[in-house]
């Protein structure tokens, strides 16, 4: 079994290289990608996964930054900053639910208004 640490690092590393397969693999087949506040769903299993990260990979990925984690047990919630080229950065908090050895769920909090400076 992994620790929750590995599986996000995992993805964050896949998220950094720009490659949408093995960012999806550290999905679960039928993982859920939502807003913390709404529930409203961002993507809903593996493929639908890769198919919208694919898309932001092609859109000027600059970096993605941690500036914040909390470990408890299988939940990882990290502060994460997504620079793309041309575009203010986005700020939000990705609160990730993990089995043994993929992603579960991950929830995101931010304010698209001010993603810069997001009130967390």
């Amino acid at each position: 079994m992994k620790s929750a640490t590995q599986i996000v690092d995992e993805q964050i590393v896949a998220y950094r290289e720009r490659n949408a397969a093995a960012f999806a693999a550290c999905y679960e087949d039928d993982a859920v990608c939502e807003m913390y506040e709404t529930g409203e769903p961002i993507a809903r299993g593996r493929t639908a996964i890769q198919r919208i990260w694919g898309a932001d990979f092609q859109t000027g990925l600059d970096g993605l930054t941690i500036d914040q984690r909390i470990v408890a047990g299988r939940i990882v919630i990290d502060l994460e900053v997504a620079k793309f080229t041309g575009q203010t950065a986005r700020r939000a908090v990705a609160i990730y639910e993990t089995g043994p050895e993929r992603i579960k769920r991950v929830r995101f909090i931010f304010d698209p208004n001010h993603p810069e400076d997001a009130s967390l």
